[in-house]
């Protein structure tokens, strides 16, 4: 039996997201509206990263607290995601930071690669027997497939992401020097 339908809730704790995503798919819920939805949280939670992984980089390789700002408002925005995870991976191993925080970039990698995703896909239903969700999108005249497991979206979204996210708040004050002329200027 295939039901379509999704949600998907990243400010909510495991439990209660998998009783809403199993509550959508018992009663059908419209998969346009519950994609959609689903989308926005991605997308936001995408921005959210962004901003974070910015400040990190900045913070690397600012010269003061104000020239670093000024490089994540001027210059970072105009480098892809995957530039910048390359930018905050070379950050890390430059301060020997990897081994603190080894799962900031594999995860960061993935969500992106979701987030993208869903950016430029339609949803094309879920299998409630194998808990697949897929999406379908058109690049350059072909269509692909993308089918992403409700269980691996769970372990991404609610238990990986904000790990992460918490995890790239703190990396600032690890990467930013600590001297305090550096923040004073």
């Amino acid at each position: 039996m295939v039901i379509e339908s999704l949600e998907v809730r990243p400010l909510m704790n495991g439990a209660l997201w998998y009783v809403r995503f199993m509550t959508e798919i018992l009663w059908g819920r419209s998969v346009g509206q519950t994609f959609h939805r689903t989308r926005a949280e991605i997308l936001e939670l995408g921005v959210r990263l962004e901003l974070l992984i910015g400040g990190a980089i900045a913070a690397g390789y600012g010269q003061s607290a104000s020239t670093a700002q000024e490089l994540q408002h001027e210059m970072l925005g105009r480098l892809s995601i995957e530039q910048r995870i390359s930018l905050l991976k070379r950050i890390l191993d430059r301060k020997e930071l990897t081994d603190n925080y080894p799962f900031v970039v594999p995860v960061l990698s993935r969500l992106f690669e979701l987030r993208n995703a869903v950016a430029h896909s339609l949803s094309d239903g879920y299998d409630s027997r194998t808990r697949d969700i897929r999406l379908i999108s058109f690049r350059k005249g072909v269509e692909k497939t993308t089918t992403y497991n409700a269980l691996y979206l769970h372990w991404l979204i609610m238990e990986q992401c904000p790990a992460v996210e918490r995890e790239l708040a703190e990396l600032y004050f690890s990467i930013a020097p600590p001297d305090a002329s550096w923040h004073e200027n």
